[in-house]
């Protein structure tokens, strides 16, 4: 009987009255804890609890400029390797004509002038191409084929006074004749 007493007793006192004019009674500070369990925070638990959720913010601040910052990284990686492929074609094309020139001047040096000049080129190349020396390739595209071609075309004092010119031989012509004597 007793336990009931005190569960009508502790009833009766959370019960509020209404007054004439609708609003309740004050209530004293620690009514208020018992009747509606809430949580109060010291200003350190507070405190605590801006700084936390500060630097939650912080990290997440941090995070999302280091994923800016990757992902600007690739696209410089992206930029550095379209220049670093770039500078390696203007090399290559460096590297060609320099050796154009020397091929030319050396070819010069043996009496090759003019078109003929951009004609023995490229057998030159192709020499170099297959692994000889410069000079090796200089000198063998003008033994084989500035010696043969005086041959070809013969000299006119030979002909006891008569005038003879041999019949003209395409670039293609000369091309494949002189081909083929590189490959004998």
């Amino acid at each position: 009987m007793n336990l009931e007493n005190k569960e009508f007793e502790n009833a009766d006192e959370h019960k509020t009255d209404v007054g004439d004019n609708g609003n309740k009674p004050a209530e004293n500070p620690e009514d208020i804890k018992t009747e509606t369990d809430e949580k109060l925070f010291t200003q350190e638990q507070l405190d605590k609890i801006v700084k936390d959720r500060l630097e939650r913010e912080k990290r997440k601040q941090e995070a999302e400029l280091e994923e800016a910052r990757l992902k600007e990284q690739g696209n410089y990686k992206e930029l550095l390797e379209k220049a670093q492929q770039t500078i390696a074609e203007l090399e290559n094309e460096r590297t060609a004509y320099e050796q154009k020139q020397s091929i030319s001047t050396k070819l010069n040096s043996k009496g090759i002038v003019g078109e003929d000049v951009d004609k023995y080129f490229f057998y030159v190349k192709s020499l170099i191409d297959s692994g000889k020396e410069e000079d090796e390739a200089v000198q063998q595209v003008v033994s084989d084929f500035v010696t043969s071609t005086q041959n070809t075309f013969g000299d006119a004092t030979q002909s006891l006074g008569k005038s003879v010119s041999p019949d003209p031989k395409s670039n293609e012509d000369l091309g494949r004749e002189m081909f083929a004597r590189l490959r004998k």
